[in-house]
């Protein structure tokens, strides 16, 4: 903060001054609607450009951050042991670049196997990582373990020594909000390697049987 001389301190905050944040809020909010009327006023703006600029509703999700807590190394090494498991698992389904879609959609027609009534779809699931209730995050992993792990074990750590790491990591993630000591209960906090891993197997599988219920 000080070696760059990058930032200037405007305030320092201390526990009997908690409205400093929100004033600050309200003068840059009062500020930008002063500055836009009048450039509008001015004939600098139009009605048009005004409205393109101001923001009506600004959705936020409350995220959890997690880079140095006390599991984040048992976290990295399960994630740096199991991603290439993944990654190869998921190889012929995943798309890794840009150009892969229509190399597919061109295998596909080249197969006679694109119709008039073919139908594509996106799914997109809002805060996914942080959705899941942890037992429906390890049940998939295990599952997957099982499937691609045949003789049971990885460098050697067995399926179920994994299980029990992962579950660890997941029931061991606390943050103090407002005062109170709390503890996440689905999905990951952000910033924990194990976090994109885990909801991909967990899609990996949902989406095998969205197929299937589509198919049947």
């Amino acid at each position: 903060m000080t070696r760059t001389g990058t930032y200037l301190l405007i305030q320092e905050l201390n526990a009997t001054d908690l409205n400093s944040v929100q004033s600050h809020l309200s003068k840059i909010v009062e500020e930008f609607t002063l500055l836009l009327n009048d450039l509008r006023e001015r004939q600098c703006l139009t009605s048009i450009q005004v409205q393109q600029m101001t923001v009506h509703a600004i959705p936020f999700q409350p995220v959890t951050v997690c880079c140095l807590g006390l599991t984040i190394g048992i976290s990295r090494y399960i994630s740096r042991l199991l991603q290439p498991i993944y990654d190869q698992a998921t190889r012929s389904t995943t798309f890794f670049k840009a150009t892969n879609p229509v190399h597919a959609l061109e295998n596909y027609a080249k197969e006679v196997r694109l119709q008039s009534n073919t139908l594509f779809a996106a799914v997109h699931v809002n805060e996914l990582c942080t959705l899941i209730p942890h037992e429906q995050l390890t049940e998939p992993l295990q599952h997957f373990l099982y499937d691609y792990v045949p003789d049971g074990q990885v460098q050697g750590l067995t399926v179920d020594t994994i299980i029990e790491l992962v579950r660890f990591v997941l029931q061991n993630q606390y943050f103090i909000f407002d005062n109170k000591i709390c503890r996440q209960i689905k999905g990951c906090g952000s910033g924990q390697p194990l976090n994109h891993l885990l909801a991909n197997i967990y899609m990996f599988y949902w989406q095998q049987d969205l197929v299937e219920t589509l198919v049947n």
